[in-house]
């Protein structure tokens, strides 16, 4: 079932509200991995804490990625995104503010689940309520919005992270604010109309939605879906959580630089990566867009390949956050997102994404706990281990993925939505 629309005037500050949580992740994600750095004399965060607590946030992140995506395929996209920007806000503000460790813990485990929940119904959420024509370049806006999260907190960084602890309590706490704003831009947008007309569809005509029930996941042609995204963006995965989350302990472990040091390098390379996605949403609905992701491939590969051939040092480091965040707005989480909207109905689009998000968490979390063991005794054989992971994730790029079906063929017969329904839905989603 696909559904015609007549798409809202909002498209965009739907797109600003829902896509923000891409933003909030790779700014929690960057800002635990600085802040521990930053809270180590004063609350005794050592490295296999940091581990620890990395590993405590994906899982949780996988697991609230599993449900929320779930709930939020049953009951509304809107309904459950403000409920995880208050979880959220909360969770940060505690990372904020703790004066002991343990806190630490729980404050991660909150955020994780969290975020989980918010991706996958947050980027269905801008998909379905974006014209015919411009859905890929609106879920691509998400990932330019990814990019400056990483930048805020890297310049903040720069400029405080001599203050020590009290530079990772500002780092939270700027999370805190841009958490507030996002719930309020969210109290002005409405329910998704693609989700809610299909959802009636389900109640009353039920022969004519052929895929809403979780079960099909696990069925041809859903689960051969869920298996390609799932292990090519976990794949993925092992190295961009790697350089995003653990960059500043291997730059100062492996090679003698600084917190402050690694985010300049960091807010050097990134302006590439900003102007990639500004490509990439140009792009995002063309099918140029393949060429574009393929040699990007090409260069989230060598960002490894050079560390594990030269040494893990501050130059080849510098080389592969540079070619990283290249490659970063056209090839992993910024076309998996896109290709999760395409591939999976309606009905089933948050929960897959919730599910291949889980497997990527998983898988992720898990690397997480060995990875500061490998920066400090093994880098090379890190990043060996890295380069191999992003061959798989390349051939699953170029064999498998192209070869999935489409969403628009596997839902149709298509169901119109006239002007009358689009204001009806609206109005009985704003109740």
């Amino acid at each position: 079932m696909s559904v015609t629309s007549v798409q809202p005037s909002h498209a965009w500050r739907t797109a600003w509200a829902a896509g923000m949580v891409s933003y909030l992740d790779a700014g929690a994600l960057i800002t635990i991995g600085i802040a521990m750095v930053l809270y180590q004399d004063e609350l005794s965060v050592d490295p296999n804490m940091q581990g620890a607590l990395q590993a405590t946030l994906t899982l949780a992140l996988a697991v609230g990625a599993l449900v929320g995506g779930r709930l939020g395929d049953r009951f509304g996209r809107r309904r459950i995104i403000t409920v995880t920007i208050v979880m959220y806000i909360l969770a940060v503000g505690v990372l904020a503010l703790t004066p002991v460790a343990w806190v630490l813990f729980p404050a991660a485990l909150v955020l994780g689940l969290a975020i989980g929940a918010d991706l996958p119904v947050s980027l269905a959420l801008i998909n379905e309520e974006a014209p015919v024509g411009k859905k890929g370049r609106m879920v691509a806006f998400s990932v330019l919005l990814w990019f400056i999260g990483i930048i805020v907190p890297n310049i903040l960084t720069a400029a405080l992270g001599g203050m020590g602890t009290i530079a990772g309590r500002i780092l939270f706490l700027h999370l805190f604010v841009v958490g507030i704003l996002v719930l309020l831009l969210r109290t002005t947008i409405r329910e998704s109309v693609e989700w809610a007309a299909a959802r009636q569809l389900e109640v009353d005509d039920p022969e004519r939605i052929r895929f809403s029930h979780m079960g099909q996941l696990f069925t041809r042609p859903l689960v051969l879906t869920i298996a390609a995204l799932g292990i090519y963006y976990s794949m993925w995965g092992l190295g961009a959580n790697t350089l995003s989350a653990f960059g500043t302990l291997a730059f100062t472990e492996a090679a003698d630089g600084t917190a402050q040091q690694w985010s300049v390098v960091i807010l050097i390379a990134l302006p590439i990566g900003i102007a990639g996605g500004l490509v990439m949403m140009k792009i995002a609905d063309a099918s140029v867009r393949k060429y574009f992701v393929n040699i990007a491939g090409l260069l989230f590969g060598l960002a490894f390949l050079i560390p594990t051939i030269a040494g893990v040092n501050g130059p080849t480091l510098i080389a592969s956050w540079i070619l990283f965040g290249t490659s970063a707005a056209f090839f992993g989480e910024s076309i998996y997102k896109l290709w999760v909207q395409e591939t999976v109905p309606t009905l089933l689009r948050s929960t897959a994404q919730g599910a291949t998000l889980t497997i990527q968490r998983v898988v992720t979390a898990l690397f997480a706990l060995v990875t500061p063991a490998l920066i400090t005794t093994q880098p090379r054989v890190l990043f060996a281990i890295l380069t191999g992971a992003g061959l798989i994730s390349i051939v699953i790029s170029l064999v498998w993925i192209p070869r999935l079906p489409r969403a628009a063929a596997l839902e149709a017969p298509a169901v119109l939505v006239t002007d009358e329904a689009v204001d009806d839905i609206g109005e009985a989603a704003k109740r």
